[in-house]
């Protein structure tokens, strides 16, 4: 009988955890660098088309590339989630960005992001 993979919360946060030093390298190889320009499409769509960004919320954040993009809108704050604490580490050393637990706190959001989540 074939085992069927572990998904529980745990697994899937050691998984990431993981890979997160080399998740950003990853990300671009396996996109051929297209991620980088999705993100900066977002962006541009955000800012073309007047929505209202103040607040934002990127949820499964990674590593926090889109979060630094986002910084262009000026909102006046960007919180980061993600499941992976070690991502989280490498977003604060990477961009400063406000990190907190997703479930500890009530929020005022504008725009909830996300950029590639499982």
């Amino acid at each position: 009988m074939i085992k069927s993979p572990d998904k529980s919360k745990e697994k899937i946060e050691s998984m990431f955890d993981e890979i997160a030093p080399a998740y950003d390298k990853l990300n671009h190889l396996f996109t051929l660098n297209i991620d980088v320009r999705w993100r900066k499409q977002i962006v541009k769509h955000i800012s073309g088309n007047n929505i209202k960004a103040e607040n934002i919320l990127d949820l499964a954040s990674g590593t926090g590339d889109l979060s630094k993009e986002l910084i262009k809108l000026n909102p006046g704050i960007i919180y980061a989630a993600d499941i992976s604490s070690k991502m989280l580490e490498i977003q604060k050393i990477k961009s400063g960005i406000k990190i907190f637990s997703l479930f500890r706190r009530k929020l005022s959001l504008c725009l909830l992001m996300t950029s590639i989540s499982i």
